[in-house]
């Protein structure tokens, strides 16, 4: 069977697909994404192929007025793709650069199985919602996530005082850059993922480790947190639930992840910080109080979300490729 994944623009919705891609390894494989998105970083194991991504802004840009012309080259271009490959499935994740894609795929007539993550629909996935080819009504599946066996050993740690990991997503964010202080690292064990083109404050202490990505570290630096400091991007909530992990969420303002926010702050799952009235020493603070806590809030993340999403989805995927069409 031949599968075409597409997603990118962040990392939320590129993970999920390498989750997939693990288990669908034995099939054909290809993952469509931007030029210089994080997914070309993150993808590997599959032919990558690049699609140029228009965006519908819900606000005056001039680009408003070029992206429409990208986002027909797009089509034509995803339409060739779909014609030199020949999938029998199209599998996307979210993200703008899928939104062609799975038009094009429709076009020709091949299934297209979209998962969405976030509680609130994003526009992507509104865009392509028409175009699927699963079922007449949602199905509630959870999150797949990727493998998160721990296959190095890179971190050098203090025994004696706890590890916080703090990572602002697969594109990183300056503002939780901005919060990580010297005084910070006198007290915890730091690994820092600062995000690409993001800026880190220089700190020299031997407890303070900072890196662009985590990709193949990415799952020791997991499972050594003893605390987490991120985003509240759903493939993030979904890693940590995996692992029970005890996290401080700091959802980027006026976005679909503040309603993720929510969804953990009502489960009592994490603590829930806002990104504005956050300081250098109100996050000091802030990851004391947690830590004490951190036992209850491991045991409510663990139990949020379905631990069988992968394999559900797998089962999707592979019912739709071998359909009659």
């Amino acid at each position: 069977m031949r599968i075409m994944f597409s997603g990118g623009g962040t990392a939320g919705s590129v993970t999920p697909l390498l989750a997939l891609a693990e288990q669908l390894k034995n099939h054909e494989l290809w993952f469509v994404g931007t030029h210089t998105g994080v997914e070309r970083q993150l993808v590997t194991g599959m032919t990558y192929l690049t699609l140029p991504a228009g965006k519908w802004r819900r606000y005056f840009s001039l680009r408003n007025v070029i992206d429409p012309l990208i986002i027909i080259g797009a089509f034509y271009k995803a339409w060739y793709l779909l014609l030199k490959h020949h999938p029998d499935v199209v599998v996307s994740a979210g993200g703008f650069v899928s939104v062609p894609l799975v038009w094009a795929a429709w076009w020709c007539n091949i299934p297209v199985l979209v998962h969405h993550q976030d509680m609130c629909m994003s526009l992507a996935t509104r865009l392509m919602k028409p175009f699927t080819s699963v079922l007449t009504k949602a199905t509630e599946v959870g999150n797949p996530v990727r493998a998160l066996t721990v296959k190095t050993n890179t971190f050098t740690l203090n025994p004696t005082i706890p590890t916080i990991l703090i990572m602002g997503g697969g594109t990183g964010a300056q503002a939780i850059n901005d919060l990580v202080s010297l005084e910070l690292c006198q007290h915890y064990n730091v690994i820092h993922s600062t995000g690409t083109g993001k800026i880190s404050k220089k700190i020299d202490h031997s407890h303070y480790q900072s890196f662009t990505l985590l990709t193949d570290t990415f799952a020791e630096a997991l499972s050594k947190a003893d605390l987490v400091v991120c985003r509240a991007g759903f493939g993030t909530i979904s890693e940590l639930a995996a692992l029970g992990k005890a996290a401080i969420v700091i959802p980027i303002p006026q976005s679909h992840q503040e309603d993720n926010a929510k969804w953990l702050e009502d489960h009592q799952a994490a603590v829930v910080a806002s990104q504005s009235e956050l300081t250098q020493e109100k996050l000091i603070q802030l990851i004391k109080t947690t830590l004490s806590k951190r036992s209850q809030l491991e045991s409510s993340i663990k139990q949020l979300l379905p631990s069988n999403a992968t394999s559900t989805l797998c089962q999707i995927i592979e019912r739709l490729g071998n359909s009659d069409r």
